[in-house]
């Protein structure tokens, strides 16, 4: 019953949206809307994704490349897809599945512009002429999916398998070359404006794949949900690293309340007493308690001056064990690292000294 509810929703919904402006031309009927839709729900996507990214080729719904490895990815087994050969001439797809009884299936393709080339697919003016490179990986990316992931995607293929399957003329509004070809000024604005957006929030270094789905865009509404994608991935982005940054402050927090508690012990330079402990966190620290400083900078090197100054605290401590008479050369050394916070220079002494024991 929910089932054939489901399917009158989305019927009406292909009613609907057949009628709008921005939906993609293979689409203004409803029939045709409609059974993207469903194709759509059968491979798990959602009905404005599906709308966006199904396209027909000769009267035969098909799925670009990324949109295949994207439907791979929501798989339970999907572990992991690499490209270690990306070039003009040749693409190499390496994709991975992990199954219930932990065995892993890899899949290896590797497909070169002489299969292009024998397959009939460059041609005068084509994309497979003008960007060689990422239609190599769009082809080897495809056929390592579906030979790996065949039972999730239905049988479907991409576009560019489509027109290499036929010798008729692909229907030019729904042909990748032809949209590359005749965008409208409207759209190229807007696929500039979409590339300017996501350099901005992956500081000027927007991947491949971004940028091919920008090409291949076919209305606003897929650069506006690419757009989305980003702008969430770099927000969880954002995020790890502010909890990367937290951890490493409460790691340096922690570090100098260790080292504090050592030179305590140790009893030097009156680090025993709390007035002078406290002194010296609000000097470097510029707080009175250690957890309110969140300036990294200044735990740094606070951590720096602590650890050069247990290190001479070591040091004098060897020296006074050996009961020899007092080095002044040396302790002069002592004073003029622990004066600059050399803590390097410290580390050396000390593994000299002790040596020397």
């Amino acid at each position: 019953m929910n089932e054939l509810i489901t399917t009158k929703d989305y019927m009406a919904l292909a009613e609907e949206l057949a009628k709008s402006q921005i939906i993609p031309a293979g689409f203004k009927k409803p029939a045709d809307a409609l059974y993207a839709l469903l194709m759509g729900k059968e491979l798990g996507l959602e009905p404005i994704y599906s709308l966006n990214n199904i396209t027909v080729i000769n009267n035969k719904p098909s799925l670009n490349a990324d949109a295949l490895l994207a439907i791979a990815r929501r798989c339970k087994g999907y572990y992991g897809c690499s490209f270690p050969e990306e070039t003009e001439t040749a693409c190499t797809c390496v994709i991975r599945r992990k199954y219930d009884n932990d065995i892993i299936d890899e899949r290896t393709v590797r497909f070169t512009i002489e299969d292009a080339r024998k397959a009939g697919l460059i041609r005068s003016g084509s994309t497979w002429e003008k960007y060689p490179k990422r239609m190599l990986k769009a082809r080897s990316q495809s056929y390592a999916v579906r030979d790996l992931f065949g039972d999730v995607l239905a049988g479907i293929s991409t576009p560019e398998e489509i027109e290499g399957y036929s010798d008729d003329k692909p229907n030019p509004t729904n042909t990748l070359e032809i949209i590359i070809e005749q965008d409208s000024q409207e759209l190229k604005d807007a696929k500039d404006n979409a590339l300017a957006e996501l350099n901005t929030l992956l500081n000027n270094n927007v991947p491949d794949n971004y940028i091919k789905r920008i090409d291949i865009a076919q209305d606003e509404s897929v650069l506006k949900s690419l757009i989305t994608e980003v702008s969430a991935m770099a927000h969880r982005q954002a995020k790890d690293k502010a909890e990367e940054h937290k951890k490493e402050i409460e790691q340096l927090q922690n570090d100098i309340i260790d080292k504090l508690a050592e030179l305590s012990k140790a009893k030097y330079d009156n680090y025993e007493t709390a007035p002078h402990r406290n002194n010296s966190i609000s000097a470097h620290l510029s707080v009175k308690k250690i957890v309110d400083c969140i300036d990294i900078d200044l735990l740094t090197k606070y951590k720096r001056h602590l650890s050069t100054q247990l290190g001479a605290c070591l040091i004098k401590q060897i020296l006074k064990s050996m009961n020899t008479p007092s080095n002044d050369e040396i302790y002069s050394v002592i004073k003029e690292y622990e004066s600059d916070d050399n803590y390097e220079a410290m580390s050396e002494l000390y593994k000299s000294v002790k040596k020397g024991v």
